[in-house]
This record gives structure tokens, C-alpha cells and sequence, in this order.
């Protein structure tokens, strides 16, 4: 992880884990579970093929729900800088660190009133 050595995980922790309820070793391990699952999902091959593309807040949405479920297509904020996506964050509701990812998902709410990119970059590594 290369970005460890610049303080990433620090700043991680401070931002979301201290929030989350319990040590830092449960939220990282949560963390990585999570970013697990969604790497499994399609979500990660429609990233690699459309890498250093464009891509539409319209068109991410319908990805999201073919894989998520189409009731979930405002549960995820996409985030851009300089023209580029940097973030995907994704609206869960429930415990966690011994709930579903998927059930977490089809809990959560929708965002509303969140800023959003219509458009960005999908950065090539």
C-alpha cells in the first residue's frame, strides 16, 4: 500500500474510524472486507475496461444498479477532482462489521442533497 508511507491509514482513521465504534485493527479488517466484496463485483471490470475514459454519473449509476440492485442507484456519492473520479462512497446502513455488504446496501437511505460529479476520469494507475 504504497500510500501508508505518506499517512494515509492515519488520516483514514482519524476522518472514519474513530467514529465507527470500535478499534482501529476491526475497522481496517472491515474495511478491507468490504473493499474485498465490491472488487468482486462487476464494479471493479467496468472500472478497468473504461480506465483513462470519461464516464457519466448517469452511466455509473445504471453499473451500480445492475450489480446492487436498481433501488440502490442513489446509495453511492461519486467524487471528482480535476476532472478525474477519486472517490466512490457508498451509503450502508447497519452493523458492519457482522452484516452483509449487499444487505447494507439495500438498507441504507439515498443520498439527497449530496454534491456530486456528473462526469469524471476513471485515472489509469
Amino acid at each position: 500500500m504504497p500510500a501508508a508511507k505518506y499517512g494515509l491509514a492515519k488520516h483514514e482513521w482519524k476522518k472514519h474510524g474513530t467514529c465507527f465504534g470500535t478499534d482501529a485493527e476491526t475497522y481496517f479488517l472491515t474495511a478491507i472486507k468490504f473493499t474485498q466484496q465490491f472488487n468482486e463485483t462487476m464494479m471493479l471490470q467496468f472500472f478497468r475496461m473504461h480506465m483513462g475514459q470519461s464516464v457519466s454519473l448517469q452511466r455509473m449509476r445504471w453499473m451500480f444498479g445492475q450489480i446492487f440492485g436498481k433501488g440502490n442507484i442513489r446509495k453511492f456519492q461519486m467524487v471528482c477532482q480535476k476532472g478525474y473520479i477519486t472517490e466512490i462512497r457508498i451509503r450502508l446502513k447497519g452493523d458492519p462489521v457482522n452484516g452483509d455488504f449487499y444487505d447494507l446496501i439495500n438498507k441504507a437511505d439515498e443520498l439527497k442533497g449530496v454534491k456530486q460529479c456528473r462526469m469524471g476520469i476513471i485515472a489509469q494507475p
